[in-house]
């Protein structure tokens, strides 16, 4: 007679340790290695040339703007979709400001975050006025624009129009006002 009543927690026992599981163990794909070095060199994909003297106004607000700074790029390419990625803003050179990559990590499913698109649909707004050009490193990919052929050597390059939206063209290197050091450093 006892049986029944084990069965039943038995039941509810593995219920609960595989919600569990999925909850805080769980990924959709195992780690990319490759993805994960690029990450840890805390590499450049936004610069924005400011207009002279307004870098660190833009610094700010990007720094407000970002918050926590953790968010998910639906848009990108294999493995992006699937990190978490967490960004910071500095300045890389004379007027000119960067967002990197800080941090990288694999979402769980149930896990929401932000997406990289919408901060990118609200940067117009925070900084068209103070910029006078950007570029887009050629991992992050964004809804209307197409693909690269070749994500480390490519990317795009453009403004924001007057309406505040991101006006891009593809571009084979990185432009002038891009130094490498600053990537790098």
């Amino acid at each position: 007679m006892i049986e029944p009543i084990v069965g039943f927690l038995m039941c509810g026992l593995v219920m609960l340790l595989t919600r569990i599981y999925v909850a805080r163990f769980h990924t959709d794909v195992p780690p990319h290695p490759e993805f994960e070095r690029w990450v840890a060199e805390r590499p450049v994909v936004l610069a924005l040339q400011c207009e002279p003297g307004r870098a660190v106004d833009v610094v700010y607000r990007l720094r407000a703007a970002l918050g926590k700074g953790e968010y998910f790029n639906g848009a990108g390419g294999y493995p992006w979709q699937h990190y978490i990625v967490t960004f910071a803003v500095r300045s890389i050179g004379d007027d000119v400001v960067g967002l990197e990559v800080a941090h990288a990590r694999l979402g769980r499913p149930n896990e929401q975050r932000p997406s990289l698109n919408a901060l990118f649909d609200r940067l117009g707004a925070l900084v068209a006025g103070d910029t006078r050009a950007l570029w887009m490193h050629g991992k992050l990919k964004r809804p209307g624009i197409r693909p690269v052929a070749d994500r480390e050597k490519m990317g795009w390059t453009g403004h924001f129009d007057a309406a505040g939206d991101m006006e891009l063209a593809p571009m084979i290197g990185q432009p002038t006002w891009v130094s490498a050091q600053a990537l790098a450093a």
